[in-house]
């Protein structure tokens, strides 16, 4: 330290110029460490390359990485919150392959999990369903309104998304798939109010009304009931603004949107379509014998009408004519629909599941292993799963770091961690079949635990099933958790389980007789010196080598064969009173290992993790995991608290409850201002108890889960809708 150094001495005037005076002494590469001297006696100088072996080394591992197997050095890029996905993978591949020109050309460069990607097919997906959406509106409203009506109604859609899209942009949100979902759910909703006044200024043409006059007097006329059937809609997504929770955020961008489409569609059903029709639309009705048949519906002149028609109209006197036969059949076909659902159905989900491209396993082993054992079991396991056809690439890490552990959430005894991509979900079985598969081909690897987890659709919630156990008694909490574990493996259907009690271990304590150090010279800092040769050594420094950006250590250690724990127990330090061996003041004595404490709320918390099984939903598995945990004497001073998805499922379901009624309460505010009818409002609003039937029909007839988020928003903006 004192002779490692870049002293500047300061300058000497001579009168006749200044001088600058430096005394260059730092360390520049490795030889220069030789020639340091280390001890001077009876005039004769020690070095350093005398005593010790001066050499450039590596440090010692903490994890190697491995692609398909080959070792590879691996760089894993991850964009910051709200930047362009799409924006960084394209910048961040140029930056490599610019870099990549300098490389010898034995280095391969593979790209892995390329999440733009996969975000730049859905969002063409999307688009491609947005665009068939509005083809297959436009077809619609061509093949009834047909003529010039169609183009001015086709032309709302256009102009609603275009104005999406500037205030989108001006607030700062970015298109992502919620955005384009929503645009599709709108897509059928922006052309009702330009149909609706298309249609009347279409009828006053058809009494011969000028044309300005005609589209002036439809928008006035079709005003309220247009503004009010927009409201109502708007009505129901405003709740959803306010969703609380991981679920919110990333739903938050739905009812923006909607909301900000349907008022941008309100505009143009009420402003634009109507000018636009003033100055280009038709001057005579583009389907006058459509008005004449509405005139011959409303006199009975079934002969005027076409065959459909006049099938509609006879069925709708016979029901007029008997409601109460009608009402009773309605509320007794809906009866067998729901009842059919609770009975037949697949139950309730919180999120939809999706078919993920990766897959991630995580090694745990148990022991005091070292990077290189971790690394061989890590292999192993690699070498298996490589083997299935249906997996792409493997990129495997092992992990030999504590912190490296706690910082990206992993349990204690994870040594390794395995990336699989994939193959096109087209040509491959499903990723729940993939995963059992692998399951069954690594069960018989020794001295490994596997947990496999797959990517998320939506939010990542972490594993399904989460149960967290509080208290202040560790013997409690341990006995409580056992009791949890037992219970899950009797109701069966859990896989993947795994719960953050601290790890057993064994640590060795070096315990010091201060008093016998005493006599001997010696002390905590010295033994602690000298104990560092033998792990990472004690640093002495540091330099800049001409290959390297950052300062290099300079440790001293003893060679590897000498680092262990026969060495350890043999080992003499340096004192006044000349060598002097470290068991003459110091008991070796070993200790269980402190391993990593969580709290909660100021108490020890543990937590045990599972998924379900393929074809087993997590809410039936709760549900059943309760009744059983209900009969468990567990000790009373710990409380049991179930979180993860059953406290995100209940979260949302509280809300969409809350924001249903709220939905409801507005809707028929604004629709009694527009009837000024209880009655009658409360008529349209029966529709909603009648329509959501139309839901479970047809989640039963395609065997699939009621969401409690998605099929929640769908049974919300139905109610928006009817």
């Amino acid at each position: 330290q004192r002779n490692n150094r870049l002293v500047a001495a300061g300058a000497m005037d001579t009168g006749a110029g200044r001088i600058s005076l430096k005394v260059p002494g730092v360390i520049e590469n490795w030889q220069d460490i030789e020639a340091l001297p280390i001890k001077v006696s009876d005039g004769k100088v020690v070095t350093f390359g005398e005593v010790v072996k001066v050499r450039q080394g590596f440090a010692d591992p903490q994890g190697f990485a491995r692609i398909n197997g080959q070792p590879a050095i691996s760089l894993e890029i991850r964009k910051r919150s709200g930047a362009n996905i799409l924006d960084i993978v394209a910048r961040s591949r140029a930056a490599i392959e610019k870099a990549r020109t300098q490389w010898p050309d034995s280095v391969e460069v593979n790209y892995l999990q390329d999440m733009g990607r996969d975000v730049d097919e859905l969002l063409g997906d999307l688009q491609n369903n947005v665009l068939t959406a509005m083809l297959l509106v436009m077809l619609t409203v061509v093949a009834i309104l047909g003529g010039r009506a169609s183009w001015l109604v086709g032309l709302s859609i256009p102009g609603a998304f275009l104005a999406t899209i500037l205030v989108l942009q001006a607030l700062g949100y970015t298109l992502n798939i919620v955005v384009l979902f929503a645009l599709i759910l709108v897509v059928g909703m922006l052309v009702d109010g330009a149909i609706v006044v298309v249609e009347q200024a279409d009828r006053y043409l058809a009494e011969d009304m000028p044309r300005s006059e005609a589209y002036l007097r439809a928008s006035q006329r079709m005003a309220w009931p247009i503004i009010a059937s927009v409201a109502t809609t708007l009505a129901v997504f405003v709740p959803l603004l306010f969703w609380p929770g991981m679920v919110g955020e990333f739903l938050f961008y739905l009812p923006a949107t909607v909301l900000i489409a349907l008022s941008a569609s309100l505009f143009m059903a009420l402003l634009f379509i109507p000018v636009l029709g003033m100055v280009a639309g038709a001057s005579h009705p583009s389907r006058p014998q459509q008005v004449s048949r509405i005139r011959a519906a409303e006199r009975g002149d079934f002969a005027q009408l076409d065959r459909f028609s006049a099938t509609y109209v006879r069925l709708l006197r016979a029901l007029i004519a008997h409601p109460w036969q009608s009402l009773m059949f309605a509320i007794a076909l809906m009866v067998i629909v729901y009842m059919a659902y609770f009975n037949f159905g697949r139950g309730v989900d919180f999120f939809p599941q999706v078919e993920p491209r990766f897959l991630q396993v995580q090694v745990q082993a148990r022991g005091d292993l070292s990077v290189y054992e971790s690394d061989r079991l890590v292999q192993k396991v690699e070498q298996v799963v490589s083997s299935h056809p249906a997996v792409k690439t493997v990129y495997g890490r092992t992990i030999g770091n504590q912190a490296e552990r706690l910082m990206a959430d992993y349990r204690e005894d994870v040594v390794g961690v395995i990336q699989l991509e994939l193959h096109d979900w087209r040509d491959r079985q499903a990723a729940e079949q993939v995963q059992k598969e692998l399951r069954e081909r690594t069960a018989g690897i020794a001295g490994v635990r596997l947990q496999f987890l797959s990517q998320q659709g939506g939010p990542d919630f972490g594993k399904p099933v989460q149960l967290q156990l509080s208290g202040s008694s560790r013997d409690s909490l341990q006995k409580a958790t056992e009791q949890v574990l037992q219970t899950m493996e009797a109701v069966g259907g859990f896989v993947d389980v795994e719960d953050d009690r601290p790890l057993p271990g064994i640590e060795v304590r070096l315990m010091v007789d201060h008093r016998e150090a005493a006599r001997y010279g010696a002390d905590v800092s010295l033994l602690g010196n000298a104990v560092q040769m033998l792990t990472q050594g004690l640093r002495l420094g540091g330099y800049r080598p001409d290959g390297s950006d950052e300062e290099v250590d300079i440790r001293v250690r003893f060679p590897f064969e000498s680092r262990n724990l026969g060495e350890l127990v043999n080992l003499r330090i340096p004192t006044q009173n000349g060598l002097v061996p470290v068991s003459n003041f110091v008991d070796f004595v070993p200790s269980p290992r402190t391993g990593v404490v969580r709290r909660v709320n100021g108490e020890r918390s543990y937590t045990v993790m599972a998924d379900v099984a393929a074809g087993e939903l997590v809410d039936d598995k709760l549900g059943q995991l309760r009744k059983a945990l209900d009969n468990v004497d567990l000790p009373e001073d710990v409380d049991l608290l179930f979180r993860g998805q059953a406290e995100d499922q209940q979260e949302t379901s509280d809300f969409l409850a809350i924001a249903f009624v709220l939905a409801i309460g507005l809707m028929l505010v604004m629709l009694v201002t527009q009837f000024n009818s209880f009655y009658q409002a409360l008529l349209v609003l029966s529709a909603i108890v009648f329509s959501t039937a139309g839901i479970l029909l047809g989640l039963l007839i395609r065997q699939e889960a009621f969401s409690m988020v998605m099929s929640g928003i769908g049974v919300i903006a139905l109610a928006g809708i009817v």
